[in-house]
């Protein structure tokens, strides 16, 4: 990635871009009298055209929404501009740098719901470290959501990573899989 300054571009409302539902736990819906639309995800991984008049609507009014990318922007439906003219149009550069930094990809990749499950299940521990200790506070608790998902599904067993999250969250999340890993059994 370029530590180049890349220049704002100013989108047009009416451009359509594909955002996708980035929540574990299932359905997302916003509806707002300001919309040309409502958005309703059902799933994780669902996807639907907005306009980036839409977005900015979500952006004044639910900015945690995005900031916390349980939707993701992953396309643009315009020839004229790209997922990164959007995000800078909208304030998102630095949320997104760290987003992609975190997937290994380059800016004009673009996103997708597997990206933070492939750095929870298969990153190296001391890079996983690294990285969740540097983001900011709600991509890490993106991560975490993941990892407990991916717990639940029986998909993600790292002691050492679920030992990291567990001191960040100040929650036992993990119990069952520490407990069995240390061998300890529960006192009543």
């Amino acid at each position: 990635m370029e530590n180049k300054r890349r220049r704002r571009v100013n989108v047009d409302r009416d451009t359509v871009v594909v955002i996708s539902n980035n929540l574990p736990s299932g359905s997302y819906y916003y509806e707002h009298p300001r919309m040309s639309m409502s958005i309703d995800l059902q799933q994780a991984g669902d996807e639907e055209d907005v306009t980036v008049g839409d977005l900015r609507v979500i952006m004044n009014s639910s900015r945690a929404t995005l900031e916390g990318f349980d939707i993701l922007i992953t396309d643009v439906i315009d020839d004229k501009y790209t997922v990164q003219d959007v995000i800078g149009f909208l304030g998102l550069t630095r949320q997104y740098d760290e987003y992609y930094s975190l997937a290994e990809k380059d800016l004009d990749e673009g996103t997708s719901v597997e990206d933070l499950e492939i750095f929870v299940k298969e990153s190296p521990y001391d890079s996983f470290k690294y990285n969740f200790e540097k983001v900011n506070k709600q991509l890490r608790n993106k991560i975490i959501e993941i990892a407990v998902k991916l717990f639940k599904k029986e998909e993600f067993g790292d002691y050492n990573k679920m030992q990291l999250i567990q001191v960040y969250t100040k929650k036992d999340l993990f119990d069952d899989a520490i407990i069995s890993k240390e061998g300890r059994v529960e006192q009543e």
